[in-house]
């Protein structure tokens, strides 16, 4: 009787303790990194400011002026386009940039660090196991990567659909490409789960940073030469005084009309009759293969972050046991 009144209890105190480490650990990573939140805080809602003034008066400002400059044909300057182009730039280089900078964060600050100073040793000792220890820090970075590049995602798409006409929106241009779609939220998941790993296994927080920073800049400049061969390209042929194809052109060449290559120097040089009869070969993506080519990357990406974040648990629980 006494022993069936027992159980509950000892069930209900081991749930109760499990829980509390869960809260403890949270509550203690976001007291730790409170800086590093404020900061990315700000970040957001900075980047997006940018955008909401993009979207209402600094997108329709521009407009005005460039309809106002074609009916006087009188503009010497045009302050308000150009307030919005370093806008555009300030936008596009603010969201590429946590692709980058979160590697170094993860690499040092967040995991490098305290295992160097032996912050991390001592949470150890506080019914916080390594493995939750690691996991806390990695789900509540990735939770809030995950919110706030969202927001600037969809935001920026909602700018490009609204261009206004000014600057270059193509989808294939390298910043839109990264910037309007999930890769602006692949490659910052990338950074965390490298930099934890290196952060594990160098617990040097200079050089897992170095290690960390270099390493997704060597995947970025793979990516950047691949990701148009993650998907078939089209190959059409059109009359050389036909406009290029649009979309993301990979390669062209130029022939006559008895199938010699030709070079665009040597077309001019020859009569305007040859012109119409000579032809071009475009090998190219469609402006519709732009989902299926960032759907592959982006899959890819999200398999590399989790082949890292697995080597990063396993380094520790081996270091640990």
């Amino acid at each position: 009787m006494t022993g069936a009144t027992l159980a509950p209890h000892r069930t209900t105190s081991a749930a109760r303790t499990t829980s509390a480490a869960r809260t403890g650990a949270v509550r203690a990573v976001l007291r730790l990194h409170r800086a590093s939140l404020l900061i990315w805080t700000a970040y957001v809602v900075i980047t997006a400011g940018l955008l909401l003034w993009m979207l209402g008066p600094g997108g329709t400002n521009a407009v005005d002026e460039m309809a106002e400059c074609a009916r006087s044909k009188a503009c010497d300057s045009h302050p308000a386009v150009g307030l919005y182009k370093v806008a555009l730039l300030a936008v596009q280089w603010l969201i590429l940039a946590p692709s980058y900078l979160l590697p170094a964060y993860a690499a040092a600050a967040l995991v490098g660090r305290e295992l160097e100073t032996g912050t991390a040793q001592l949470a150890w000792t506080q019914n916080v196991s390594p493995t939750r220890w690691l996991a806390t820090k990695l789900a509540l970075a990735a939770a809030t990567v995950t919110v706030g590049m969202t927001v600037l995602v969809l935001l920026f798409r909602t700018v490009r659909d609204n261009r206004f006409g000014i600057g270059n929106w193509s989808l294939y241009d390298p910043f839109v490409y990264h910037d309007a779609a999930p890769l602006a939220l692949a490659y910052p998941l990338l950074g965390l789960a490298l930099g934890a790993l290196a952060g594990i296994l160098l617990r040097r927080a200079m050089a897992a940073l170095a290690t960390a920073t270099a390493a997704t800049a060597v995947l970025t400049y793979v990516y950047s030469l691949a990701r148009f061969h993650f998907w078939p390209s089209v190959t059409i042929t059109t009359s050389a005084d036909a406009p290029y194809p649009s979309g993301m052109v990979l390669s062209t060449q130029l022939f006559s009309s008895d199938g010699t290559p030709l070079s665009v120097p040597e077309l001019i040089r020859q009569s305007r009759a040859d012109a119409h009869t000579s032809y071009y070969i475009h090998e190219y993506h469609p402006v519709s293969h732009f989902w299926p080519l960032q759907a592959v990357e982006t899959g890819s990406l999200l398999a590399l972050t989790a082949l890292a974040g697995f080597g990063a648990f396993y380094l520790l629980r081996r270091r640990t046991a």
